[in-house]
């Protein structure tokens, strides 16, 4: 089976500033935000609520409680909503959503199709991939906003154990299938070598 593309951080911004030109901008680009920095799963972020990521007067929560119905392992995890960018984003896409309202419901979906209901993992999946190829990103599906993520966490020297931890998996051996290797770094561990 084919894997899903992995994403720059240059690429990312790029992409991520065509899909605020088109259809559904706020939603779209929170959608992206969430899969590429915090590497939710189709189902994952379809399932949210906004009582997952703010409390009652609006303000972004420490971290994601991931509820085990919203995993596909049926587990439990807790993802910190510590990065500066997406607390400006979800910031952002409150106030798009909610404005200056006062008590909305926390229990409403937090992201809504065209039609006001709430994605299936299944259409949100579509929907993603949708935005890679309308934006001419052959290759990239939702499981590219994950992968992406692993594979900087591991590029970036953290702990597999740890980049285990944030994934939710339940082994080293699946978090290391998401690891987009470069054969350049390869080729220059090698040449290093004594």
């Amino acid at each position: 089976m084919k894997k899903a593309k992995v994403m720059g951080d240059t690429e990312f911004t790029t992409f991520l500033n065509l899909v605020r030109k088109g259809n559904y901008p706020e939603r779209n680009s929170m959608i992206l935000m969430m899969s590429f920095k915090l590497g939710l799963r189709a189902k994952e972020l379809s399932s949210l609520n906004f009582g997952d990521v703010v409390d009652a007067k609006g303000e972004v929560l420490p971290s994601l409680e991931l509820l085990a119905a919203y995993t596909k392992g049926k587990k439990h995890r807790s993802v910190p909503l510590s990065n500066p960018k997406l607390i400006t984003a979800i910031r952002a896409y409150m106030n798009h959503c909610c404005g200056d309202v006062v008590g909305f419901n926390l229990e409403s979906p937090l992201f809504k199709s065209q039609r006001g209901t709430r994605y299936s993992a299944n259409s949100m999946a579509h929907m993603i991939r949708n935005l890679f190829i309308n934006n001419g990103k052959v290759g990239y599906s939702s499981h590219s906003g994950r992968r992406s993520m692993i594979t900087k966490l591991v590029n970036n020297g953290v702990s597999i154990n740890k980049v285990q931890m944030i994934a939710g998996h339940s082994s080293i051996a699946t978090t290391m299938e998401y690891v987009e290797t470069n054969p350049h770094d390869l080729a220059n561990i090698m040449k290093n070598m004594g």
